[in-house]
């Protein structure tokens, strides 16, 4: 949550950034800083097959293969099985796999001991372990996919959980470690002083899509997001349904469509996150970037913002 300080600040300076599988200008908490870090890099690189938010602020794009055009191994948290993903037809344009494309940058670099891989090869590589341990192999994943060995019909069968008692802990000593406290407590949200609750008195979420993962299936359809808002606190900022509203926090803002929903508190609002920038989305212009007191993940409901109503030029 931290590389928009952080990336500024490296000695010696990052000159060289390549982006893969992912889609950082989005999906970065504190977007503005986030940017204005990234765009300091002199030179940004975005391999995808899509020209996200991401690629549009780097200085080079390049196309790269779906799943379609490349043989692959799936597995997924999903679900437990494992299966084999043939290619179904040639790449389209310009686009190259992902290995293929490190690898030919390797040979130019003269590394030519590293990444000379073909594709079947390096799928045989990442089968490796699973190879070893459990005999599953490449040949047998292509007759159908499998229930991987690992996985457990019954989870903790052994009773053995990864704790230092073996046990499942109620109290925990690494917890208290790591924050003071060995047991569930709650933790105020680190933007609830006398400030924050006067000036940004609401909470703002951002969860998940249900028909996309993240950002990664974009409408280009230029819109609005969505701001789903209890009636009385609409009524309250005199918002009715389909209204254009500003979405403000202490590091930026959205302007988002109010969407009357019975199911939201009212001492909170939401809208969706992933949508790009460039098509009117941005969830992550509002967001903060620090580290949470546990854990590395990234404090994304820890947000309070404040409603204007749009008014137009």
């Amino acid at each position: 949550p931290l590389m928009g300080q952080q990336i500024p600040e490296l000695t010696p300076p990052i000159k060289v950034a390549v982006v893969t599988r992912s889609n950082p200008v989005c999906q970065h908490p504190d977007t503005t800083n986030f940017v204005s870090a990234f765009r300091n890099i002199d030179f940004k690189v975005t391999i995808d097959f899509q020209l996200n938010d991401t690629a549009e602020e780097s200085d080079l794009f390049l196309p790269c293969t779906t799943s379609f055009e490349e043989e692959d191994i799936i597995a997924t948290s999903w679900n437990e099985y494992v299966g084999y993903a043939p290619k179904l037809i040639e790449p389209r344009g310009e686009a190259k796999p992902d290995p293929l494309i490190f690898s030919e940058l390797a040979q130019l670099l003269g590394m030519v001991n590293y990444f000379n891989r073909s594709s079947r090869q390096w799928l045989e590589e990442a089968l490796e372990p699973a190879s070893k341990e459990y005999g599953l192999s490449l040949g047998e994943l292509e007759q159908g996919m499998v229930k991987s060995p690992a996985f457990q019909d019954v989870a903790w069968a052994e009773k053995a959980f990864p704790t230092p008692s073996g046990k499942i802990e109620l109290y925990s000593e690494m917890a208290e470690q790591e924050t003071g406290q060995g047991t569930a407590r709650y933790v105020p949200p680190r933007e609830s002083g006398p400030v924050e609750l006067v000036d940004y008195p609401l909470n703002f979420i951002t969860p998940h899509p249900a028909k996309s993962l993240h950002s990664q299936f974009a409408s280009d359809e230029d819109n609005y997001p969505e701001l789903e808002i209890n009636p009385e606190t609409a009524e309250k900022y005199n918002l009715r349904e389909g209204n254009l509203v500003i979405v403000e926090s202490s590091r930026g803002q959205l302007t988002c469509r109010v969407v009357y929903s019975e199911r939201m508190r009212i001492d909170t609002v939401q809208a969706i996150e992933g949508k790009w920038l460039k098509f009117g989305g941005g969830v992550n212009f509002l967001t903060p970037a620090f580290m949470p007191d546990m854990g590395g993940g990234v404090p994304y409901y820890d947000c309070r913002c404040q409603l204007r109503k749009y008014l137009p030029d």
